[in-house]
């Protein structure tokens, strides 16, 4: 394979002799499609910029332009983590706010592709203008910022959602840094912590969900919550999973999930909640026993 250089100065060549832009492949990706998805910045801007003198004629049409996954060259851009090209892209119009056949915008791509420098560059670096229309270089808004972040797809999941389903978790826990919503739920109802719980999230992430007070008892349309799948997927005390965070960090809300447990067949997910239940209340009474004493003490003489 040739440098990026030495393809840049093709490209150059071939922009001068009148390089065909309307040209695809079987599916569908044009030049900008393939040069994007192969991060080649320079090359990109060989062919955006008319040698250096302004947008290439017709250029709007070619930056909106789809291939059979219905991505611009923008979305190849962003789906490959390829910061520099899409800052190309940008500057030469490419609009930001066009979504992808599912309806997921670019953050959702990012997020699904696990590119966090992408992420970050998505919010930090480039703010967004109104929908419709060209990014500017101004500051980005918190309403701008809550609409990226909670953007829905058709099936409603928001970019945090996604992650967790592709077990990006990276990403999820930058869009969690961003601001990302912890209690969006799908058009099924299903939650974000449910997603994190079926795809073997790290505890830290499970941690945070359950602080920031995402209700673990959510259900969605099936009747399924965050604790009922963990305990379905629960296999041992010393193998890490939900189930066992839930026990530590959110014990005093599971008290209906052993009878759950035991009434669907899971034994020992059942032994292991009621055994964490007991152990809880048992140190709820202890340190109400040590307070009450404290409190019995006699005050010191001076």
């Amino acid at each position: 394979m040739l440098p990026e250089r030495d393809v840049a100065e093709d490209m150059r060549d071939l922009c001068c002799k009148g390089l065909d832009l309307d040209a695809c492949d079987a599916h569908g990706n044009t030049v900008l499609h393939v040069l994007a998805h192969r991060g080649f910045h320079n090359c990109v801007a060989e062919i955006v910029w008319a040698q250096g003198a302004g947008p290439a004629p017709g250029l709007a049409f070619h930056l909106r332009r789809v291939n059979q996954r219905g991505l611009t060259p923008l979305m190849v851009a962003v789906q490959g983590g390829w910061v520099r090209v899409a800052e190309v892209l940008v500057t030469a119009g490419a609009s930001g706010w066009r979504n992808t056949r599912n309806g997921g915008g670019l953050v959702a791509l990012a997020a699904t592709a696990g590119q966090v420098p992408m992420l970050h560059w998505l919010f930090e670096c480039t703010a967004w203008a109104k929908p419709g229309t060209a990014w500017r270089r101004v500051q980005t808004t918190e309403t701008t910022r809550i609409a990226m972040l909670e953007g829905v797809d058709s099936a409603g999941c928001t970019p945090l959602h996604q992650a967790f389903a592709h077990a990006r978790f990276d990403a999820a826990r930058a869009l969690l840094e961003l601001g990302a919503c912890p209690h969006a739920r799908d058009a099924r109802g299903k939650s974000v912590l449910t997603y994190a719980v079926e795809t073997n999230a790290p505890a830290d992430l499970l941690v945070a969900l359950v602080a920031a007070g995402v209700d673990v008892h959510a259900a969605d349309a099936d009747g399924c919550t965050a604790v009922t799948t963990a305990a379905r997927q629960f296999v041992s005390v010393h193998v890490h999973g939900a189930l066992r965070v839930f026990c530590e960090v959110a014990v005093s809300k599971l008290g209906s999930v052993g009878a759950w447990c035991r009434a669907n067949g899971l034994v020992r997910a059942a032994e292991y909640v009621e055994t964490a239940l007991r152990e809880s209340q048992r140190w709820n009474q202890l340190k109400c026993a040590w307070m009450g004493a404290c409190v019995a003490l006699p005050e010191r003489k001076s």
